[in-house]
């Protein structure tokens, strides 16, 4: 009977709480939208309970809950932010919610209301077709992640021989021109169809500032954090080109010149010139990224410029005092390096500010 009540009184609210979503575009897109943005599935047939263990909360905790998979204050952790926000076993919590104020149940209605079809589960993927996935990815050949997607959606969440995601695995795919830009990774693309977990530190390059501010919230170590791929949060939203995370990064005390645990040890804003985002190494500039710091072969930001021939950033990093005539272990300078790249463009403006080739 209790039960009954509950449904009758959400089916009720329904209709005034569509409308007051559709009138209040900024709260909708603060509560849900970043959610969407991370690639998680929405509403799943798993049996993860984040709604129902939080069903007795106040309005408040309960949008935190949803917002932030694994912050229910009685349920079981969520095993990632990639995790089912909304599973067929907690929908009856959906009633119960509409008892304890109109935000939580809005938030709930408009998560169900924007739900993506559900994606094939799909069978456990043989370790020969997750090897063929990172191998297609590697070599940049999207056609072929989506013919393995397509067959096998589970492939989206598998990880390779050493641990590495498909996510990050293929944040780092290759063109001839160099790493390909997040914005036109059609591979990237495909598997955040196919719902591929993004983790908290491919948050930083992938997703909203608010998936990283409830990151940093639940761990304020998460600002100097590595991943299992050697890089800072920072590095991941300045290789992402993601401006409004780096902000929120550097607002909370990330520190803007730190160091790759890898073998290059490159800064962030070096990473940022990977991809040549032009935009996140001027914010990285004009927040006081050092541009004279070489990496472990040596190469400073210019001498990356330099490789991808970007004018705009070659001049921004000379306006910043980088040195023209800085040389990498191999002895290379910026300017050789433009040459051997045949960018004539950035060549003849590295000349015109003094530099040499040897």
């Amino acid at each position: 009977m209790g039960n009954s009540r509950r449904v009758r009184s959400a089916s009720r609210n329904s209709a005034r709480n569509a409308t007051y979503a559709a009138a209040h575009p900024a709260r909708r897109d603060a509560e849900l939208l970043p959610a969407k943005r991370m690639g998680a599935p929405i509403i799943s047939q798993t049996a993860m309970p984040p709604i129902f263990s939080a069903r007795r909360s106040s309005s408040g905790p309960m949008r935190r809950s949803i917002a932030r998979p694994g912050t229910a204050p009685d349920g079981p952790e969520v095993p990632s932010p990639g995790s089912p926000l909304v599973t067929m076993r907690s929908l009856p919590a959906l009633g119960y919610a509409s008892e304890q104020g109109g935000s939580a149940m809005l938030t709930m209605l408009m998560l169900m209301s924007a739900a993506l079809p559900l994606a094939a589960a799909g069978e456990a993927p043989k370790p020969a077709d997750v090897e063929q996935l990172f191998t297609a990815i590697r070599e940049g050949r999207a056609d072929e992640v989506k013919r393995l997607l397509d067959t096998n959606p589970a492939l989206a969440a598998a990880h390779g021989s050493k641990g590495m995601s498909t996510v990050t695995a293929a944040l780092f795919v290759r063109s001839g021109e160099g790493f390909v830009p997040v914005g036109k990774n059609a591979i990237l693309a495909a598997l955040l169809k196919h719902r591929a977990p993004i983790d908290r530190f491919e948050a930083a390059a992938l997703s909203g500032r608010v998936r990283v501010a409830q990151e940093i919230d639940a761990d304020p170590a998460y600002l100097a954090a590595e991943s299992g791929f050697g890089w800072t949060p920072l590095h991941f939203a300045a290789y992402g080109g993601n401006l409004e995370v780096a902000k929120l990064l550097l607002d909370r005390g990330a520190a803007i010149d730190r160091r790759a645990n890898t073998k290059f040890r490159n800064t962030p804003l070096q990473v940022s010139l990977l991809t040549g985002e032009e935009e996140m190494a001027a914010f990285l500039v004009a927040r006081g990224a050092d541009v004279r710091i070489e990496q472990d072969e040596g190469f400073t930001a210019l001498h990356e410029a330099a490789q991808i021939g970007s004018e705009k950033l070659i001049a921004l990093l000379l306006d910043a005092g980088a040195d023209p005539n800085s040389r990498g272990k191999d002895g290379r300078t910026p300017l050789a390096v433009a040459r051997k790249a045949n960018h004539s463009g950035a060549a003849k403006l590295l000349q015109s500010r003094g530099a040499r080739e040897a």
